[in-house]
């Protein structure tokens, strides 16, 4: 995998609630531009200062309120179940849609979930030191990474404490929510197909576990399960149906 730029504006930390308010404007308006006013109008009433408050909500529009990108089919999948999903469950989508859009995102959620699969202490500066190693200018990834393990942390995903990072587990119920993560984690990834067994070590998903994952593909309109040439199941998107073309990572 080759090195990524970091995009404009993904080295701001993302209040959960402000992500929450971002998808609320997504799926209740399709006037996109008054949809930017009102979370710019929004933002700033939480006093983050003139800079932080632009430079937030240019990401916060890039995860949820951008017009027209590669990822736009996998946001408005969700918008045929968001009212289905509790709203504890909710950071599931930004994760989605953060891996995807953000490349500071997918390394350090990657990062974090190999780790976490090899030994139970995960600390912070490792972190650092890993992603470093994916982008060509080094100088400000410190900082960025740890805006970003704030951000996880705000979403509920990590807890960090004394310079370590411990992954929470997260257990989804939902069957359609189950069927967009896999697809947004095989977008993220690139892949046309992913093993029951690859899906469920994936680094991306960090501790989100599914609920009974071959019955929800059984019943997806975007997924089914084959045999690939070695004769091993795998998960296999149907494009098609979906409208959703395999990301560039």
């Amino acid at each position: 995998m080759g090195s990524k730029s970091i995009s404009v504006g993904a080295d701001r930390f993302l209040a959960l609630q402000w992500a929450n308010f971002a998808y609320e404007l997504f799926v209740s308006s399709e006037d996109r531009e008054t949809s930017r006013k009102i979370l710019r109008e929004y933002l700033e009433g939480q006093m983050l200062g003139q800079v932080s408050t632009r430079k937030t909500t240019d990401q916060l529009i890039r995860l949820w309120l951008y017009p027209s990108d590669p990822y736009s089919a996998l946001r408005d999948l969700t918008d045929s179940f968001s009212r289905m999903i509790s709203k504890a469950q909710m950071p599931v989508l930004h994760l989605g849609m953060a891996v995807n859009v953000f490349p500071i995102y997918y390394e350090t959620v990657r990062v974090i979930g190999t780790l976490e699969r090899i030994t139970d202490q995960i600390s912070t500066k490792a972190i650092s030191l890993r992603v470093v190693e994916r982008f060509p200018t080094t100088s400000s990834i410190p900082r960025t990474v740890d805006r970003v393990l704030q951000t996880l942390k705000d979403w509920g995903f990590i807890e960090i404490a004394d310079g370590s990072v411990t992954v929470k587990k997260v257990l989804l119920q939902e069957p359609k929510l189950v069927n967009w993560f896999i697809l947004a984690t095989l977008k993220a990834t690139g892949q046309n197909e992913i093993t029951l067994l690859e899906l469920e070590n994936c680094p991306l998903k960090l501790g989100i576990n599914f609920t009974h994952p071959r019955c929800v593909i059984n019943e997806s309109e975007d997924l089914f399960i084959s045999r690939n040439h070695q004769g091993v199941e795998v998960i296999r998107v149907k494009e098609l149906a979906t409208g959703l073309p395999l990301s560039h990572k």
